[in-house]
């Protein structure tokens, strides 16, 4: 029994007294349970952690506040209409392609050699020769339906006009470590229509007579 509950008994109590004591004691009683509560919620929201517990909180929190990473944009589609680049221009009709060059090489190598005075005398018809001199390669390289690779070049005759130019055609065979050049004929020749070059062909040279080396 605590020191105010033996007061009350020991003690006569007026009317004004008896009200004050039960008010303390009200009072006493409501203070004690709400200290209860709030311990009980203190102990309720602390759980106990460990080392270990901690450091993986802490890591974990580290990593959730780093923002997560952004998807990487896709790659926006290529307008058509856009320039295309010097390299991607020979790409396309096949100056790039090595095996493209290395013949080439050869051709050019060939001309060289069978040259005089810079100009390769070629057979126009049973009766005649071109004296032609080199000016410049077609592209692509192409290879025939026997095999045999074709190279078009424009050559320009002596004394002729400029930009009329024959073009002849080079076939080409392969030898296992290099080519070797087996004819050469004159694919077209220019005629002059008002003023304008037309080139008149002597056998047809496109796709469907000879694929192109991509």
């Amino acid at each position: 029994m605590d020191a105010l509950a033996k007061h009350a008994l020991f003690v006569p109590l007026g009317p004004f007294q008896l009200e004050r004591m039960l008010y303390l004691t009200q009072e006493i009683i409501m203070c004690r349970a709400a200290v209860s509560a709030l311990l009980t919620v203190a102990l309720m929201g602390c759980p106990t952690t460990s080392v270990d517990d901690a450091s993986r909180g802490s890591t974990t929190t580290a990593a959730t506040s780093t923002p997560s990473a952004q998807p990487s944009p896709s790659p926006m589609a290529k307008d058509p209409s856009a320039p295309i680049g010097a390299d991607e221009k020979q790409r396309r009709i096949g100056a790039l392609n090595k095996k493209g060059i290395a013949i080439k090489k050869v051709v050019r190598s060939y001309i060289e050699k069978n040259s005089a005075d810079g100009l390769l005398s070629v057979p126009n018809g049973p009766d005649k020769t071109e004296s032609l001199k080199f000016h410049t390669f077609h592209d692509p390289v192409r290879q025939d339906a026997e095999g045999a690779y074709v190279v078009l070049a424009d050559f320009a005759p002596v004394g002729g006009e400029p930009g009329g130019y024959f073009n002849l055609a080079f076939s080409l065979k392969d030898e296992g470590t290099s080519y070797a050049v087996t004819e050469v004929r004159i694919q077209s020749h220019p005629v002059k229509q008002g003023d304008n070059w037309v080139k008149t062909e002597h056998f047809p040279m496109h796709d469907g007579v000879a694929a192109p080396l991509k």
